[in-house]
Protein backbone atom coordinates (compact mmCIF):
# COMPACT_ATOMS: atom_id res chain seq x y z
CA UNK A 1 0.00 0.00 0.00
CA UNK A 2 1.76 2.88 -1.09
CA UNK A 3 0.85 6.73 -0.27
CA UNK A 4 3.34 8.81 -2.05
CA UNK A 5 2.40 11.88 -3.11
CA UNK A 6 -1.41 11.65 -1.83
CA UNK A 7 -2.45 13.80 1.55
CA UNK A 8 -3.12 12.41 4.97
CA UNK A 9 -6.86 12.89 4.62
CA UNK A 10 -6.80 10.39 1.38
CA UNK A 11 -4.12 8.16 2.90
CA UNK A 12 -6.56 7.84 6.07
CA UNK A 13 -9.37 7.02 3.35
CA UNK A 14 -7.73 3.93 1.61
CA UNK A 15 -6.80 3.11 5.44
CA UNK A 16 -10.04 2.74 6.84
CA UNK A 17 -11.26 1.51 3.29
CA UNK A 18 -8.48 -1.60 3.86
CA UNK A 19 -9.55 -2.09 7.02
CA UNK A 20 -13.36 -1.65 5.92
CA UNK A 21 -12.68 -5.11 3.45
CA UNK A 22 -11.54 -7.05 6.65
CA UNK A 23 -14.25 -7.24 9.82
CA UNK A 24 -12.34 -9.88 11.79
CA UNK A 25 -9.42 -8.47 13.94
CA UNK A 26 -7.24 -11.75 13.45
CA UNK A 27 -7.63 -10.90 9.39
CA UNK A 28 -6.27 -7.13 9.94
CA UNK A 29 -3.77 -8.31 12.08
CA UNK A 30 -2.63 -10.52 9.40
CA UNK A 31 -2.96 -8.21 6.62
CA UNK A 32 -0.68 -5.24 9.12
CA UNK A 33 1.72 -7.89 9.45
CA UNK A 34 2.23 -9.14 5.50
CA UNK A 35 2.53 -5.47 4.81
CA UNK A 36 5.63 -5.22 7.46
CA UNK A 37 7.05 -8.26 5.96
CA UNK A 38 7.47 -6.88 2.54
CA UNK A 39 8.64 -3.60 3.89
CA UNK A 40 12.84 -3.54 3.19
CA UNK A 41 14.76 -4.32 5.83
CA UNK A 42 16.19 -1.33 8.19
CA UNK A 43 19.87 -0.29 8.12
CA UNK A 44 21.09 -1.84 11.11
CA UNK A 45 23.28 0.77 12.12
CA UNK A 46 19.73 2.86 12.74
CA UNK A 47 18.52 0.12 15.34
CA UNK A 48 20.46 2.66 17.35
CA UNK A 49 19.72 3.92 21.16
CA UNK A 50 18.95 7.09 19.90
CA UNK A 51 15.58 5.83 18.15
CA UNK A 52 14.89 3.26 20.48
CA UNK A 53 11.28 4.04 22.16
CA UNK A 54 11.15 3.37 25.78
CA UNK A 55 8.40 1.31 27.75
CA UNK A 56 8.02 -1.30 25.06
CA UNK A 57 8.24 -4.95 26.18
CA UNK A 58 10.21 -5.40 22.68
CA UNK A 59 12.74 -3.21 21.23
CA UNK A 60 11.18 -0.72 18.97
CA UNK A 61 13.21 1.97 16.59
CA UNK A 62 11.32 5.02 15.23
CA UNK A 63 13.40 6.97 12.67
CA UNK A 64 12.35 10.70 12.64
CA UNK A 65 14.41 12.75 10.00
CA UNK A 66 13.23 15.77 7.75
CA UNK A 67 14.33 15.74 4.63
CA UNK A 68 13.39 18.54 2.22
CA UNK A 69 10.34 20.41 4.28
CA UNK A 70 9.22 16.75 4.96
CA UNK A 71 9.21 14.43 7.81
CA UNK A 72 10.59 10.91 7.14
CA UNK A 73 9.46 8.21 9.46
CA UNK A 74 10.45 4.44 9.58
CA UNK A 75 10.30 1.80 12.37
CA UNK A 76 11.89 -1.69 13.02
CA UNK A 77 11.15 -3.98 16.28
CA UNK A 78 11.76 -7.76 17.29
CA UNK A 79 8.45 -7.86 17.35
CA UNK A 80 6.34 -8.29 13.70
CA UNK A 81 3.49 -6.61 15.02
CA UNK A 82 5.08 -3.77 16.84
CA UNK A 83 6.27 -3.29 13.37
CA UNK A 84 3.42 -3.83 11.40
CA UNK A 85 1.32 -1.73 14.25
CA UNK A 86 3.86 1.46 14.07
CA UNK A 87 4.73 0.72 10.53
CA UNK A 88 1.36 1.45 10.04
CA UNK A 89 1.43 5.09 11.63
CA UNK A 90 4.62 5.22 9.64
CA UNK A 91 3.31 4.75 6.09
CA UNK A 92 0.43 7.52 7.04
CA UNK A 93 2.69 10.23 7.85
CA UNK A 94 5.72 9.78 6.02
CA UNK A 95 6.92 12.01 3.42
CA UNK A 96 4.03 14.62 5.07
CA UNK A 97 4.17 18.09 5.97
CA UNK A 98 4.46 18.72 9.59
CA UNK A 99 1.51 20.93 9.71
CA UNK A 100 -0.47 17.69 7.82
CA UNK A 101 0.69 15.36 10.59
CA UNK A 102 -0.21 17.86 13.23
CA UNK A 103 -3.65 18.28 11.55
CA UNK A 104 -4.13 14.30 10.73
CA UNK A 105 -5.56 11.81 13.67
CA UNK A 106 -5.48 8.31 12.61
CA UNK A 107 -9.25 8.06 13.62
CA UNK A 108 -9.72 4.87 12.10
CA UNK A 109 -7.84 3.55 14.82
CA UNK A 110 -10.98 4.16 17.22
CA UNK A 111 -13.55 4.23 14.04
CA UNK A 112 -12.72 0.14 13.10
CA UNK A 113 -12.17 -0.60 16.47
CA UNK A 114 -8.96 -1.71 15.96
CA UNK A 115 -7.41 -0.30 19.01
CA UNK A 116 -9.87 -2.38 21.14
CA UNK A 117 -8.29 -5.22 19.34
CA UNK A 118 -4.82 -5.04 20.84
CA UNK A 119 -3.79 -5.57 24.10
CA UNK A 120 -2.84 -2.99 26.79
CA UNK A 121 0.90 -2.89 25.94
CA UNK A 122 0.46 -2.67 22.08
CA UNK A 123 -2.12 -0.29 22.26
CA UNK A 124 0.46 2.21 24.97
CA UNK A 125 3.22 1.19 22.29
CA UNK A 126 1.08 2.46 19.31
CA UNK A 127 0.44 5.93 21.15
CA UNK A 128 4.14 6.58 22.27
CA UNK A 129 4.44 5.84 18.38
CA UNK A 130 2.31 8.39 17.66
CA UNK A 131 3.09 11.31 20.42
CA UNK A 132 7.14 11.06 18.84
CA UNK A 133 5.78 11.06 15.59
CA UNK A 134 3.96 14.66 16.45
CA UNK A 135 6.69 15.78 19.19
CA UNK A 136 9.04 15.51 15.56
CA UNK A 137 6.48 17.67 13.35
CA UNK A 138 6.28 19.99 15.86
CA UNK A 139 9.98 20.61 16.41
CA UNK A 140 10.10 21.25 12.78
CA UNK A 141 6.99 23.14 12.23
CA UNK A 142 9.31 26.02 10.66
CA UNK A 143 11.55 23.42 9.10
CA UNK A 144 14.26 23.69 11.52
CA UNK A 145 14.91 21.39 14.68
CA UNK A 146 13.98 23.60 17.41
Amino acid sequence: MSFEGITFAARHARLLEAFGSRSDPQERLAWLVDLARSESPMDPALRADPWLVPGCTSRLWLVCREETGRCRFACDSDSVIQKALIGLLCRLYDGLAPEEILEGEPAFLSETAFLRALTDNRRRTLVRARDRIREFARAHLDGRPS
